[in-house]
């Protein structure tokens, strides 16, 4: 029973919804940008596949994952990987959450891909249970991998297994990620 309150909640029609597993393919969904702009999935995905990050501006784990989060849409966004934050984060309890505060972490780090802030509790469709928490869509928008960027919650030097980009990888080469899931190190969501 505990498993299914973490994994699902209960969607409009009262039924209970279970998280993606790996291979189940993501529908389409829209949120809005830091600026109030409804942003579809479909509209944003990549040819080839696509990065979600559930990130937070006020989780020290997050802060940790910001350069490597930039360098993935630098080196893997022109590849067709695009990436997209969505921030779960409730500014009511944390106002490093509020929009104006991420615009501003967006102009200092010259952040290119697409930031969505998750007023639907969509964290819960996908399964994510902390920040940040990586998951990698191929071009057909199914899952392919989820948890954790790499094997290093601290300093990006210090990681040796990088997983979400041996993930990408093995997409480019038409094989299946290995392994599919991680341990994900981080702030707990919230909502």
């Amino acid at each position: 029973m505990a498993a299914t309150a973490i994994g699902g909640f209960l969607g409009l029609n009262g039924e209970e919804e279970t998280a993606y597993g790996i291979g189940a393919q993501v529908e389409d969904f829209t949120l809005q940008t830091v600026d109030g702009q409804a942003i579809s999935l479909s509209q944003i995905a990549g040819s080839s596949g696509t990065i979600v990050i559930f990130t937070s501006n006020s989780c020290p784990f997050s802060k940790l994952y910001e350069d490597r989060i930039l360098q993935l849409q630098d080196v893997y966004g022109d590849m067709g990987y695009p990436v997209i934050i969505i921030n779960p984060g409730n500014p009511e309890i944390k106002p490093d959450e509020h929009p104006d505060e991420i615009k501003k972490w967006i102009t200092s780090s010259d952040y290119k891909g697409t930031y969505l802030i998750d007023n639907d509790q969509l964290y819960m469709r996908f399964g994510a249970s902390k920040t940040p928490e990586a998951f990698l869509l191929d071009g057909d928008r199914n899952l392919r991998y989820r948890g954790a960027i790499d094997n290093s919650a601290q300093g990006a030097g210090e990681g040796t297994e990088k997983y979400l980009e041996n993930a990408i990888r093995a997409l480019q080469n038409n094989q299946d990620p290995a392994p599919t899931e991680t341990r994900t190190m981080g702030c707990v969501i919230k909502g």
